[in-house]
């Protein structure tokens, strides 16, 4: 009797520990945003692109294993890293990322989207625009895939404007850095010289590479008054009555967009590029400048 009371004891608590397992191993349960957005910059210390891209989402994953797959882009974005860590990371309002404006998340609900301003400290042997030696600031957008969080952009932070706020992390090295920011924000005057665009309109690759846009990452350096000129009548309304204070304005604001992401928070930082061509950022096409867009983008640049 003893005997077949322990037995019934024993499989009982066998039933119960894989009742138990069963739930820890539930699709319910997945890692947090914070422990992706570590398991991200950890894949970037160990050099592991598959990994990297492995939390991203797939349109995102196709650009990552195509730019580190492609070994004339070393010396951009963080192609040449010896070391990645993440220091701290912050979650903060949507509005920081322009999420409403985002027209790549408009069908995206705001509980399934996370921003957090992280600062990462990179190494790397030669420095380039996009990744120093130190301190780096990163805006992460993290949406909810199925029951994962994936990383699906991760580019430069308005440190000037969050630290205004108070949402900053408190360092002398952050608060240096939103003094620069705010210093080049009164030198808008002048646009910059150029734009690096990541290219992902099929027209564009066609036209520049003579392949589709899939077979890698392409960027391209494009002189800043051309870029405005094939941007605004992709972006701003577009009249056969040419009205000209309308298309200054248009010109203006196409401008500002492009400088800001130039000088300030580039949006691919980790493929050396400051924007791209699709409604990412801003509608750019080749040779699509109008007459207006070649008087009026002339005279505002």
């Amino acid at each position: 009797m003893k005997t077949r009371l322990a037995l019934c004891i024993m499989t009982l608590i066998i039933v119960l520990s894989s009742a138990s397992l069963t739930v820890a191993a539930s699709p319910e349960t997945t890692r947090s945003p914070e422990q992706t957005l570590q398991e991200y910059v950890s894949s970037q210390n160990a050099r592991d692109w598959d990994a990297m891209a492995s939390l991203e989402p797939d349109d995102r994953a196709v650009l990552t294993r195509s730019f580190f797959a492609q070994k004339d882009n070393a010396g951009q974005g963080i192609f040449d890293i010896t070391g990645a860590e993440l220091v701290h990371a912050k979650q903060i309002p949507l509005g920081f990322a322009g999420i409403g404006e985002r027209r790549s998340l408009k069908d995206v609900a705001d509980a399934d989207i996370k921003v957090y301003y992280v600062a990462i400290n990179y190494s790397i042997p030669i420095e380039n625009k996009y990744v120093h030696n130190g301190l780096n600031y990163r805006l992460a957008i993290l949406v909810k895939d199925g029951k994962e969080w994936r990383v699906r952009d991760f580019e430069g932070a308005p440190v000037n404007h969050i630290v205004a706020r108070g949402l900053g992390f408190g360092g002398d090295h952050e608060k240096q850095e939103a003094d620069r920011i705010t210093a080049l924000a009164s030198q808008t005057s002048s646009a910059p010289s150029s734009i690096n665009l990541l290219l992902g309109n099929e027209e564009n690759c066609q036209a520049y590479f003579g392949e589709p846009c899939w077979y890698g990452v392409h960027v391209v350096t494009i002189p800043f008054t051309d870029y405005q000129k094939d941007v605004l009548p992709n972006e701003w309304w577009n009249s056969p009555i040419p009205h000209a204070e309308a298309q200054k304005a248009g010109a203006m604001a196409v401008k500002m967009y492009g400088w800001y992401h130039v000088e300030v928070a580039p949006k691919w930082p980790n493929y050396g590029a400051e924007c791209d061509d699709t409604t990412n950022c801003q509608v750019y096409l080749l040779n699509s400048r109008t007459s207006p867009s070649n008087t009026v983008g002339a005279h505002i640049v």
